[in-house]
Formats: C-alpha cells, sequence, structure tokens
C-alpha cells in the first residue's frame, strides 16, 4: 500500500507539472524552464528514490522476522519500514510547498518581472549579447495582447522598457537601441487596439523621460523616434486619439530636454512632431493637427527660453511646413498654424522666423502660407524674400 501511494502521489506530482508546463507555454515556450528547474528534478528524485526503496524494503522483509532492524552509524537501530514510512512522509509534507510554488510560477506578470530581473542581471555581470530573457519578455507581451490581458501586457513592456534603459547606461547603445525597437513593433502592431498602444506610448514616455533626467541623450532621442513610429502608424490606420496622445508625449518629452539642454534630443522631438503634423493633414485629421501645431509651439517657446537656437530653429521649420500643409489639405487648420507661429516669433524673434523659412523644403502652397502670416501678423502688404539667414 505504501508503495502504491507514492506511485500514486508521484503520477499526481508529475501531471501537474506537466499541466502547468503547458500553462507556462502559453505566454512563451521559453518558459518551461519556470517548472522544470533542479528543485523539482530534486523532489522527483526523492519520489522515485522513496518508492524504489519501499519496494525493496518489503521484498527484503518478506524473507526476514518482524524485528529485523539495521544500524545506520551512531544511530539507534532502526527498522526499515519506519525509514520508508519517514521518506514518504517527507514526501508529503514536501508536496504543500511545492504546490504553492505554482502560485508565483503560473502567474504571468511575475513571469514578466523574473525574466526582467534575470536580463538586468545578465547585463551587470556584463553579458556580451542579448540577454535570452528579451525574447521571452516579447514573447510574454504579445501573447497577453492576444489573450487581451492588458496587466500582463503592461507589466512586460515595462520590464522590456527596463532592460532597455539598463543596456544604455551600461553603454549598450545598439542593445538599447534593439529593444526600444522591440517596444516600437509592439506598438505598431497593436496600435488599432484601445487600450495596448497607449500602455506602450506611456511605458515609451516614461523610460524616455527618466534617460532625459539621467542627461543620456542619445537614449533618450531613441525613445523620442521610437514614439513617432507608433504615432505614424497611428496616423495611416486614422486613429486619431493616438496620434494626438503621441504628439502630447513628444511635446512633453522634448520639452523636458530643452530643459535639460539635451539638443539632440529635443531637435528629435521637434522634427517628429512636424512629420506626424504633415501626416495627420494629409488624412484630414484636423483635431491632431491642430494639436500639433500646439505642441510645435510649446517646443519651440520651451527651446528659445533656454536659448537652444537648433532647437527653436527645427521647430520653427516644422511649423512653417506645417502651415504648408494644411494650405493644402485642412484650410481650415491653417489659422491655428498661423497664430501658433505667431507666438513662437514673439519668444524667438522674427529673424530666426524667417530663416527657418528658408530653411524649409519650398512649395507653392509653403509660398502661400508666408503670404498669410505676413498679411495677418505682420500687416505686411508687400512681400518679398527675407533678408538673410542670421538669428
Amino acid at each position: 500500500a505504501l508503495v502504491t501511494g507514492l506511485i500514486t502521489a508521484q503520477a499526481l506530482v508529475f501531471t501537474i507539472t506537466l499541466v502547468a508546463a503547458q500553462l507556462n507555454a502559453r505566454y512563451t515556450h521559453r518558459m518551461v524552464t519556470r517548472v522544470f528547474t533542479w528543485p523539482t528534478a530534486l523532489y522527483m528524485g526523492l519520489f522515485i528514490g522513496s518508492s524504489i526503496y519501499s519496494a525493496v524494503v518489503l521484498a527484503a522483509l518478506s524473507n526476514r522476522s518482524a524485528d529485523f532492524t539495521i544500524h545506520l552509524l551512531a544511530l539507534k537501530p532502526i527498522h526499515p519500514a519506519s525509514i520508508a514510512l519517514a521518506l514518504a512522509g517527507t514526501c508529503l509534507a514536501l508536496l504543500v510547498p511545492y504546490l504553492w510554488s505554482f502560485r508565483r510560477r503560473l502567474d504571468p506578470e511575475q513571469m514578466a518581472l523574473d525574466e526582467g530581473r534575470r536580463a538586468v542581471s545578465r547585463l551587470r555581470r556584463g553579458a556580451s549579447t542579448e540577454p535570452r530573457e528579451v525574447a521571452a519578455l516579447d514573447n510574454i507581451v504579445m501573447s497577453a495582447y492576444g489573450y487581451k490581458d492588458y496587466d500582463t501586457f503592461a507589466r512586460g513592456t515595462e520590464q522590456l522598457a527596463r532592460v532597455g534603459q539598463e543596456a544604455w547606461r551600461r553603454s549598450r547603445s545598439e542593445l538599447g537601441e534593439s529593444i526600444f525597437r522591440r517596444i516600437a513593433h509592439i506598438g505598431i502592431a497593436t496600435v488599432d487596439d484601445p487600450r495596448a498602444p497607449s500602455q506602450v506610448i506611456d511605458v515609451l514616455y516614461k523610460t524616455g523621460a527618466g534617460l532625459v533626467s539621467e542627461g543620456i541623450q542619445e537614449a533618450s532621442r531613441q525613445a523620442a523616434a521610437a514614439i513617432y513610429e507608433i504615432g505614424e502608424a497611428a496616423v495611416d490606420k486614422g486613429v486619431d486619439g493616438v496620434a494626438r496622445q503621441v504628439g502630447f508625449i513628444l511635446s512633453d518629452l522634448g520639452s523636458q530636454a530643452a530643459e535639460q539642454g539635451l539638443v539632440a534630443t529635443a531637435e528629435q522631438a521637434a522634427y517628429s512632431l512636424g512629420s506626424l503634423g504633415a501626416k495627420t493633414s494629409q488624412r484630414g485629421l484636423e483635431d491632431s493637427t491642430r494639436q500639433v501645431a500646439v505642441f510645435l509651439r510649446r517646443v519651440g517657446v520651451k527651446a528659445a527660453e533656454q536659448k537652444l537656437d537648433l532647437v527653436t530653429r527645427q521647430a520653427l521649420v516644422s511649423v512653417w511646413s506645417l502651415g504648408a500643409h494644411t494650405t493644402r489639405h485642412l484650410p481650415g487648420c491653417a489659422e491655428v498654424v498661423v497664430r501658433e507661429l505667431e507666438m513662437l516669433e514673439q519668444i524667438a524673434g522674427s529673424q530666426l522666423v524667417d530663416s527657418s523659412y528658408l530653411s524649409t523644403p519650398g512649395s507653392r502652397e509653403l509660398e502661400e502660407f508666408r503670404v498669410r502670416y505676413l498679411q495677418e501678423v505682420r500687416g505686411e502688404q508687400s512681400v518679398g524674400e527675407p533678408e538673410g539667414t542670421g538669428s
């Protein structure tokens, strides 16, 4: 009966382990290793050893007297059946913590946290290649999206960003860029979902803002570029809400970068906003286009206040370009662009505004917008080319 009970319990444990492995594999096949660990192997070995020992003891005792005992080193004589019972009791006692451990191992959010922690640990130990946990996190995120498990989706994306941020801190720029690209692709793949893209954008924003505060310029610039890629995909699919969110995030990130003196990041934000505005106007997204004009002015004003002429010029070029696109595609929005450019000129000065116009790719619509701007804002009726390019 003892042998039968142990074998039955062992079969139960083995079945539970297989089921747990299958549940983990729903998110990624790489998670099977979370189940088949050395404690699991040790526990299974204890069951097998106890079963074999009990069978051998029962077979041996059938030919011996009932009071047969054995001597174990300095211990008192002990009956073999007592050892078998002790082993069986140990197996059953360990069954409770073993089963309880699956509460943690089967939690997909905990899987993501553990994988992120392992990846960061590998980077800190000087791993020369991409930690294998990065691919596992990618799989977890996309599987969670398939199951509409948004909590796990957000947690996995956060851990990916955390690993990317750690890579940038340790001057692993190629790895950091690769991970940010993964996150951008996740956002693009889920852009028409009501919740997922916002979560991805929020993670990238928090990561980018953290990198800005740490003064890691190229990393924060890459974060801004990744955010823009999601916005571009949103505009292509006509997802107005995501496009507006991307515009706001780029504006805020660019303003923070300008305040910290990170020229490349702020310039990337201004350029991305200009590109986003061009696309929203071409798609006829009026609300997004108006807001992009406001966001561009915000970045430009902050850059002008910080005396970052390169960033201010890029913001102005983007506003001029947006004016040309609205003149062609959304004439009703051109007035908003005129007013935002006017407010930006009050801070940056007319010379920089005029020189930025000369740096903007020319078109008939750009010239029409400039004529309108000069007539409405400066009251100039006779309009010629601006003189000079000095700022």
